[in-house]
């Protein structure tokens, strides 16, 4: 079986005896050429020179769920760690926005269309990653996919807390099964996440944590996600947010079983995966 190391968030120390580590990676340009052709071997997706996936989200995760499901005959933990946040209004090739279609509806595709592999593993994972910023969010999802009125920090909290109503949403369906399903906020990281908006909105984001003494290397921010992944003491533990190896509240909005729900709802219709209801 194959190991992918590609330069991301580190995780690799966890793969090292214990897995078979696999990353998708939409957009990185510190690949090296070799690295790419990794990344093209394992998902048979093409980059385009804007940096974004020409072809449909449906189509794009069915040709990684086959890839996977050719070299693997099961999956232990499933890591949904897609993120992004655009300071103008972008829509996919389906006419959804942009950071939702990103960071929940790829996470929520993925992820159901993977759940008979994990359901073969002794104890599956699956791991979201939101951010703090999901208390940004509204439980309104009537402009969610189309909004009238962009605004990036809403779009993102939206997003993020979307992350979270997909993780206890799943995490109760789940709940008669060996699965778990957890969210982690990894606190404010030392990436090129949202360089993508150009430099100066990439310094004054990453400045805000340094003057509030919070921005962490991702060495540090992964420390809960391998807990999560891998610690036997959090083997039975589900439905959960949390913070620096610790269960914390996420915002009362998130905890909202009828928007989850409408959320849901939504989302298969948006994924046309009625049929992966269970």
């Amino acid at each position: 079986m194959k190991e992918l190391k590609l330069q991301s968030l580190n995780l690799k120390r966890m793969a090292k005896d214990k897995y078979d580590f696999i990353q998708e990676i939409l957009e990185d340009k510190k690949l090296t050429p070799a690295q790419r052709e990794r990344v093209f071997e394992l998902t048979k997706v093409e980059i385009q020179k804007d940096g974004h996936l020409g072809k449909d989200l449906e189509q794009r995760i069915s040709v990684i769920e086959q890839k996977i499901k050719s070299d693997f005959n099961h999956i232990d933990v499933l890591i949904n760690n897609a993120g992004a946040r655009f300071d103008n209004y972008f829509k996919n090739d389906e006419g959804i926005e942009l950071t939702f279609a990103t960071n929940h509806l790829g996470h929520f595709l993925l992820t159901l269309s993977l759940i008979e592999m994990l359901k073969k593993s002794s104890q599956g994972r699956v791991i979201n990653i939101s951010s703090a910023a999901h208390a940004n969010g509204t439980e309104e999802l009537y402009d969610i996919v189309a909004p009238e009125h962009y605004d990036r920090r809403l779009a993102y909290g939206r997003s993020k807390l979307a992350n979270l109503y997909f993780t206890y949403e799943l995490a109760s369906r789940l709940q008669s099964s060996k699965i778990t399903v957890n969210a982690v906020d990894p606190g404010g990281v030392a990436t090129n996440f949202s360089r993508n908006n150009g430099l100066i909105p990439w310094m004054k984001h990453y400045l805000s944590y340094i003057l509030n003494l919070k921005l962490i290397s991702p060495q540090k921010a992964s420390e809960t996600v391998v807990y999560l992944a891998s610690s036997d003491e959090v083997g039975r533990i589900s439905g959960k947010y949390f913070f620096e190896k610790k269960e914390i509240n996420s915002s009362s909005a998130s905890y909202s079983k009828e928007t989850a729900m409408k959320l849901w709802q939504l989302s298969l219709k948006l994924t046309g995966t009625e049929s992966l209801q269970f």
